[in-house]
């Protein structure tokens, strides 16, 4: 794998995928792929053990969710404290949940809150780019493919770097079929960069090999991957480890942690497809146990 392809691969923000272990994990097979943190509560954060969450000078993006201005400033300052560079604001995750809390896709409902709340995180976070990652639009029922909601709604934000989630956002759906049932419209996204080339535009949703990663770069600044990264983190090598030596390396990285079963569980998908998948699980397991 080119190294400059690589160096325009995201991976996504996922809850409990992308934690401190995963994302060891993916430096022990590529240090240019850029890494996000998982979705971090700005409560949990402001009010809970930023330790839990957050770990010093790593380079990572950290993902935010929240809707309260001031909370989210102070998310910020605390991210600074930590190093990190680039915070990004969800406001595409359609989850009950997260509706209920008036943030992720809510968001999309209302883009004067959206611009208050990335207004207050540069206030707070000194030297660190703020991004936002969102969706085409909320699926309503509105005629249309979305592509003018979508651009009313980022235009004034003041982001120069967004992500789209190259779907509709279906507040009646679960989470899960979010994933999968609004059709995907990668046009829109490939719209979006031609009438703003000032901006960084980064398309996700669906994409799940290398091959498709090239082809999106033909029109887009950077693609995220999401789950098929999760699930065979080793189509990122840049030939320094074997897929062995990094099986070793993170072993012993795992059983030094605070919960080594945790860590283990997210290197499942390093032997992804290969001859070896059988023994490397049964390993993991044994040292679960």
């Amino acid at each position: 794998m080119e190294n400059n392809t690589l160096n325009k691969i995201e991976i996504a923000p996922m809850l409990d995928r992308t934690d401190r272990h995963f994302r060891h994990l993916i430096r022990l097979i590529s240090a240019r792929v850029t890494l996000y943190t998982e979705m971090v509560p700005c409560q949990g954060l402001v009010y809970g053990d930023a330790d839990r969450f957050l770990v010093r000078g790593e380079d990572a993006v950290l993902q935010l969710a929240g809707s309260d201005p001031e909370l989210l400033k102070r998310s910020c300052e605390i991210a600074a404290d930590y190093g990190y560079g680039e915070i990004n604001l969800n406001a595409g995750c359609p989850s009950p949940k997260v509706q209920a809390g008036n943030f992720g896709a809510a968001l999309m409902k209302d883009s004067d809150l959206a611009r208050r709340c990335l207004d207050a995180m540069r206030a707070g976070a000194r030297d660190a780019k703020i991004t936002i990652k969102t969706r085409i639009c909320i699926d309503d029922g509105t005629p249309g493919d979305g592509y003018d909601r979508m651009t009313d709604f980022l235009g004034g934000l003041g982001c120069d770097k967004v992500i789209i989630h190259a779907r509709k956002a279906n507040l009646k759906l679960s989470t899960a079929l979010n994933l999968v049932k609004p059709p995907i419209d990668y046009t829109a996204v490939y719209r979006l960069k031609a009438a703003r080339p000032d901006w960084t535009v980064v398309v996700n949703g669906d994409i799940v090999n290398l091959q498709q990663v090239i082809s999106h770069l033909q029109k887009v600044d950077r693609v995220m991957m999401g789950r098929m990264a999760y699930a065979a983190p080793f189509m990122f090598a840049e030939g320094g480890l074997t897929r062995d030596e990094v099986a070793e390396k993170y072993f012993e990285y795992a059983v030094q942690c605070d919960n080594p079963r945790q860590a283990l569980v997210r290197a499942m998908g390093l032997y992804y497809g290969q001859p070896g998948a059988g023994d490397f699980r049964r390993r993991l397991l044994a040292l679960h146990s």
